[in-house]
C-alpha cells in the first residue's frame, strides 16, 4: 500500500472516532480509547499517541514539546483548543484552576509534612539547632534543610 493511501486510511480511522460539533467554539470529543488521564489515544505511525497531538500536528505540522488545552477538556482534540507551551506552564495552569496541587505533603515523594516544615523553621529560627542537627532529626539531607528554612522549598507553607 502506498504511503499516501496509508495516511488517508489513518485519517479516516481517526475522524470516525470524533464527535464533532461545528458550532462556534465547541469541543471536538474523542470517542475512541483514552488513557488514565482521560486523553484520547490513537495508534498512528507504529505507536500509540495522544489524539489531540495527532490532530494538532495534522493542522499545524510536526511539533516537539507540550500542548496545553485551552478548554480544559482532556478528550477534546480540536486543534484550536490546544496551544504550544511548556510543562511548567501546564502545571501552573492546572494548579491555578484547582486541578492539581502536588506541592508539599500532597506530593507522593514528599519526605516532610507541612507541620514538620513549620516545626523545622521554628527550631532553626530559635537558634538552638544547626541545619545538620535538623537534617538528622527529620531524616533528610542538610541541603534540603537549607532549602526549607530559607523558603526555597515548601514556600507555600507559612
Amino acid at each position: 500500500m502506498n504511503e499516501h493511501r496509508r495516511e488517508d486510511r489513518a485519517r479516516q480511522r481517526f475522524w470516525r472516532r470524533v464527535r464533532k460539533d461545528d458550532s462556534a467554539d465547541s469541543c471536538w470529543i474523542w470517542t475512541g480509547g483514552r488513557d488514565a488521564d482521560g486523553y484520547g489515544v490513537f495508534y498512528y505511525n507504529g505507536r500509540s499517541r495522544r489524539a489531540h497531538r495527532v490532530a494538532y500536528e495534522w493542522e499545524h505540522g510536526k511539533f516537539e514539546g507540550e500542548l496545553l488545552h485551552r478548554c480544559d477538556t482532556p478528550s477534546c482534540i480540536r486543534p484550536s483548543h490546544v496551544r504550544p507551551g511548556t510543562q511548567a506552564e501546564n502545571l501552573a495552569d492546572a494548579r491555578q484552576k484547582g486541578r492539581k496541587d502536588d506541592r508539599g505533603s500532597a506530593n507522593s515523594f514528599a519526605k516532610l509534612t507541612d507541620s514538620e516544615v513549620r516545626e523545622m523553621r521554628a527550631l532553626y529560627a530559635g537558634g538552638g539547632w544547626t541545619q545538620h542537627q535538623l537534617a538528622a532529626r527529620f531524616g533528610i539531607h542538610q541541603t534540603h534543610v537549607s532549602d526549607v528554612v530559607t523558603g526555597k522549598r515548601w514556600s507555600h507553607v507559612r
